[in-house]
């Protein structure tokens, strides 16, 4: 046996819903008071205290939200994900053509070609293969020179 005091306070509970279950009549009472439509009811016989009380909460929040800084409205997710995006876009349709290349900027360097290895390499006066040759020495783009 159980001391405690609520013990006695459920053991009433579960022996109601035992006798809820056991009766077709009783049951068929319950499982029309927990229907959709018997929420919806509920709702409807909101006495004007819950009416008022709900309609404030409303007002609250409506104030709240016009509360918002244009900072808390720029930093949320939504318009981060939505407007950066959109933003990235449109720079690179409109930013001139020498500014998509993102780093690979044409910067002329001199170098020499190389029939040997058949590139372009930067200027080694060390090399035998650049001594015998005695290239010319060209301004080629820095992304197709052979650094070594």
């Amino acid at each position: 046996v159980n001391k405690a005091p609520e013990a006695a306070e459920r053991f009433k509970a579960i022996n109601k819903a035992y006798e809820v279950l056991v009766d077709d009549a009783a049951r068929a009472v319950a499982a029309q008071q927990t229907s959709p439509t018997a929420s919806s009811r509920r709702h409807a016989q909101r006495t004007a205290a819950e009416t008022a009380e709900h309609a404030e909460r409303k007002a609250r929040m409506r104030t709240l939200h016009k509360s918002l800084t244009w900072f808390e409205l720029l930093v949320h997710p939504r318009t981060l994900l939505t407007v950066i995006p959109i933003l990235a876009v449109i720079y690179m349709v409109t930013s001139p053509k020498e500014e998509k290349n993102f780093g690979k900027a044409k910067e002329l360097v001199p170098a020499w070609y190389n029939p040997n290895s058949k590139r372009w390499e930067s200027p080694a006066p060390w090399d035998p293969t650049f001594r015998a040759l005695n290239p010319q020495i060209d301004q080629v783009p820095r992304s197709s020179v052979f650094e070594r």
